[in-house]
């Protein structure tokens, strides 16, 4: 079920007992109060402090320097630190196409559903470590390299030149940031422009 903010908090907890020696708690949040890394956070001190109950001592868990209350009071104080971005971001996509036509293999529908799918595959060995090799080579990371292969198919098949990927970021800029649940995550753009006799090495250095 959907959660009504206005109405209950942003996160649901359940505990479901298997057995007498067997239980299973499952807990729904919110993505206004969290992130990917917030789950990673949530899973260790969960375990922690059961760890800890189960045993009879007391939470081994250490004071939070900040909470994500104090971040957000920061971040309001940055307004104008954020204008100056504000004024990159839109130096840097002026002229950016609105949309990439992919093909499809239908007609889109009047009102589109945003309904998504995920196709799933692994590389081979011999294929990761000819990826790194290449990131290597040229210095890059292998997200650089993954981003570069990623754009090089847009662009077979869309034939656009301008293409604009959004991609996910921590957010977690700060070292006290780092024990903290909260939604920090951020989406930026990573623009490029593809020429038809561009090679891939040339791509690849554009995009570090």
């Amino acid at each position: 079920l959907p959660f009504r903010l206005a109405e209950q908090p942003p996160l649901r907890a359940l505990l479901a007992i298997l057995g007498p020696r067997r239980h299973i708690l499952l807990l729904t949040l919110h993505h206004i109060v969290s992130d990917r890394w917030s789950v990673g956070v949530l899973m260790q001190e969960v375990a922690a402090l059961y760890r800890a109950y189960s045993q009879g001592k007391p939470s081994a868990l250490p004071e939070l320097p900040i909470q994500y209350g104090d971040y957000c009071v920061w971040q309001r104080g940055q307004q104008d630190k954020w204008a100056k971005h504000l004024d990159y971001w839109r130096h840097k996509l002026t002229g950016a196409p609105p949309l990439l036509e992919l093909p499809a293999d239908r007609p889109r529908p009047p009102v589109p559903s945003y309904r998504g799918d995920m196709c799933s595959f692994e590389f081979s060995a011999e294929l990761s470590r000819a990826l790194k090799e290449l990131a290597k080579q040229y210095r890059v990371t292998l997200f650089m390299v993954m981003v570069a292969a990623f754009n090089t198919l847009l662009y077979r098949y869309t034939g656009s030149r301008d293409i604009c990927i959004g991609y996910p970021v921590a957010g977690r800029s700060q070292s006290q940031t780092a024990a903290l649940i909260g939604f920090f995550v951020n989406t930026l753009v990573l623009r490029c422009r593809v020429e038809p006799d561009m090679t891939f090495s040339q791509l690849l250095l554009q995009l570090r």
